[in-house]
């Protein structure tokens, strides 16, 4: 009877001491540091180029930006690379130029940093945020040979940009991603002014500032 329960004694410390062994195991693992990038220290890269259609309005009138981007993508989270854009307006007739029809255009770029959200769900969130610089200019036309119109700058100006937004993405398949944008421009003074001579502004020193909407088309490895 003293044997038994000698043994039964035995594997109970013994039980014990493998249970308390785990429990150490389990607690040095749950106390790691948690990092940005995987833990087993292997960092995913990847790249993509894209294409952008948007519609704006440039001092009040209807507008439509087209471009490119590409970038860098790290751990499928962050992003890096650069953001370029041309634009043109509807064309309005302008008392002050004898009624001849006139349109903004011109183009603005620079750097992109982006965050995904849940990058790896079939549809997640993407923060971007481009910064860089660009060119307005007001242009008119006149007729030519009859036929043809030509058109050429009255005024044009040069500013900075920052453009904060914010894309909803659909993981089509591994390599291509259809992204539903949303961004606001926002840029330094601008100033237009006629070329008479006289300092007579053209729009005003904000005409850039306005909302993005369109779409962003991806490819590539994220």
């Amino acid at each position: 009877m003293k044997k038994l329960f000698l043994v039964i004694c035995m594997a109970t410390l013994v039980g014990t001491a493998f249970s308390q062994n785990d429990s150490l195991k389990h607690s040095r693992q749950g106390s790691e540091i948690q990092t940005l990038f995987d833990s087993d220290g292997i960092t995913s890269h990847g790249a993509y180029l894209g294409a952008n259609l948007y519609y704006t309005q440039i001092a009040g009138r209807n507008a439509f930006i087209g471009g490119i981007r590409t970038a860098w993508v790290v751990d499928h989270m962050f992003e890096v690379g650069l953001d370029v854009n041309a634009f043109v307006s509807e064309p309005r007739p302008d008392a002050s130029l004898n009624n001849s029809y006139y349109l903004y255009s011109g183009a603005y770029g620079g750097l992109l940093f982006a965050a995904n959200i849940f990058p790896q769900k079939a549809i997640n969130l993407s923060v971007p945020v481009s910064i860089g610089a660009g060119g307005v200019g007001y242009m008119g036309n006149y007729y030519y040979f009859a036929e043809n119109y030509d058109y050429y700058p009255e005024s044009y100006y040069a500013y900075f940009y920052v453009q904060p937004g914010l894309e909803l993405q659909f993981n089509m398949t591994r390599f291509f991603r259809l992204a539903v944008h949303a961004s606001y421009r926002y840029t330094s003074n601008i100033y237009l002014e006629y070329s008479g001579g006289a300092g007579q502004i053209i729009g005003n020193n904000n005409l850039m500032n306005g909302f993005n909407a369109g779409v962003s088309l991806k490819i590539g490895k994220f």
